[in-house]
């Protein structure tokens, strides 16, 4: 992509580079970076035959990249399509800024919809469906793994405290 810009500079000059399309070109390499960072974390975390705390880690991580992820992706459709959300009460729609954004984000992802901002346009409706779904199957992936981590679906529950506290007395019997 760098490749590209820099060849259409020397070419054409840099009239064609005004902010928005630098924006959208900046969205779009982030957009890339994230999505490789994203499936690198979910394919470690749903690839093990043998759960530990790592995976559990990568899970989580490729969870919250993909609540940034979508929450950003969000303040970039409002800044695009003025009027895509709505902040509920308000007769005048206001910019939304990142961080509520983000917030928007995470109430979506993790399907609590509290209804405070609401998406209004179809592109918003079909991001908001898309990242619910995307949050419960990033959750249910790394635990129902770790609680099936013999692969079998009947192996016993892992005790992933034991690998960072190998001295722990849970899950032993007692001795006599």
């Amino acid at each position: 992509m760098f490749f590209l810009v820099v060849v259409l500079a020397v070419r054409g000059g840099m009239a064609w580079l005004d902010q928005a399309t630098l924006a959208l070109m900046l969205l779009a390499l982030w957009t890339v970076l994230a999505l490789l960072a994203l499936a690198s974390a979910l394919c470690f975390a749903l690839g093990a035959r043998v759960v530990n705390c790592e995976h559990l880690y990568a899970g989580l991580s490729a969870y919250l990249l993909a609540g940034i992820f979508f929450g950003v992706f969000y303040w970039d459709l409002e800044r695009i399509w003025p009027g895509s959300l709505a902040v509920a009460g308000e007769g005048v729609p206001s910019p939304i800024s990142l961080p509520v954004a983000i917030y928007h984000s995470f109430v979506t992802l993790t399907t609590l919809g509290y209804g405070d901002i609401v998406p209004r346009s179809e592109v918003g409706r079909g991001l908001a469906i898309m990242e619910a779904v995307a949050g419960q199957l990033c959750m249910s992936g790394p635990w129902s793994a770790s609680r099936h981590a013999g692969g079998d679906g009947g192996g016993p529950v892992p005790d992933l405290l034991a690998e960072h506290n190998p001295g722990a007395t849970r899950n032993r019997p007692a001795a006599r």
